[in-house]
């Protein structure tokens, strides 16, 4: 009898320790990985348990808390005439604020469509300013931090605008080219910036016009060999224009390049292995010559 009300005790406690197992599953709490509210604004990431809610109110920039946030942020290099806009996010729970579990990923509608370069600036706690980098895409700007608190979106610093510079155009005539230069194609010509442009004042890379080829015609004169009695010459055109000397592969050739020195008259000949100068006989007279060998 003692032993089956033992047993039963036991049966008993062990079915209580099972049910409180359960209960304290069943009462783990979810964590949530994106909040947003109804102004489009979203948190991804934080870990945030569930019933969490998050809160954002755009503070107006002509009230004094705005004023206060600014003045935190003012040694910073931002455009100080355009539009900014000041959001106070964070997390509720419970009742109190909670803040995230790391870094999150904030995404606000982008106030302002014509703006192309945004900054974002969070000061924190503390009143230190973090500067951090957005990306903006499909309509939102994003950027990453660990801890709520205000967040300060504003446009980019206008850099100085060099000068706008106007054209002076000054008409020049140009000049034609020739077998021996390149011309000028006429232009404007802007003195100030040394930039060109055509008649109808469209900007161009060069106003160089090419050589023209040499007009030859029929001025050939083939190569002619030289001899002992006079010089040769190498083939070569005249050309009209210019009247210079052109190689067949349309090269100019210096006038003292033109003739072949004649054939030497020192002139030796191998007599049994051992070469041996002929001696010129005589005078050479330009029409014959004769040598003989010595010994």
């Amino acid at each position: 009898m003692k032993k089956k009300s033992l047993f039963t005790t036991i049966l008993l406690l062990l079915i209580a320790v099972f049910a409180f197992s359960l209960t304290a599953c069943n009462n783990e709490v979810g964590t949530l990985e994106t909040l947003k509210n109804e102004y489009g604004i979203v948190v991804d990431g934080g870990s945030f348990e569930e019933g969490s809610t998050l809160v954002s109110n755009e503070i107006v920039a002509t009230t004094e808390e705005a004023e206060e946030v600014l003045a935190a942020i003012a040694e910073q290099n931002y455009n100080k005439d355009g539009s900014v806009y000041i959001f106070d996010i964070y997390v509720m729970k419970d009742g109190k604020e909670v803040q995230p579990d790391g870094k999150v990923k904030v995404s606000i509608p982008v106030p302002n469509v014509e703006v192309d370069n945004y900054l974002v600036f969070h000061i924190k706690s503390d009143n230190s300013v973090e500067s951090l980098v957005p990306t903006v895409a499909d309509g939102k700007i994003s950027f990453e931090t660990s801890s709520f608190s205000y967040f300060v979106i504003a446009e980019a610093a206008i850099q100085d605008a060099p000068p706008i510079h106007v054209h002076n155009f000054e008409w020049v005539e140009g000049k034609e080219s020739t077998c021996k230069e390149e011309g000028i194609a006429p232009h404007y010509h802007c003195e100030a910036c040394g930039k060109n442009f055509d008649p109808n004042y469209g900007e161009i890379d060069s106003i160089v016009i090419g050589k023209l080829p040499h007009d030859v015609g029929l001025n050939y004169s083939p190569r002619m060999e030289p001899t002992f009695f006079m010089e040769g010459t190498v083939a070569y055109y005249i050309c009209n224009d210019c009247l210079q000397y052109i190689s067949e592969d349309g090269q100019i050739i210096p006038p003292t390049d033109i003739f072949i020195p004649p054939l030497s008259l020192d002139i030796s000949v191998c007599v049994n292995g051992v070469p041996t100068e002929l001696a010129l006989q005589g005078d050479f007279n330009g029409d014959t010559a004769e040598w003989k060998a010595e010994g």
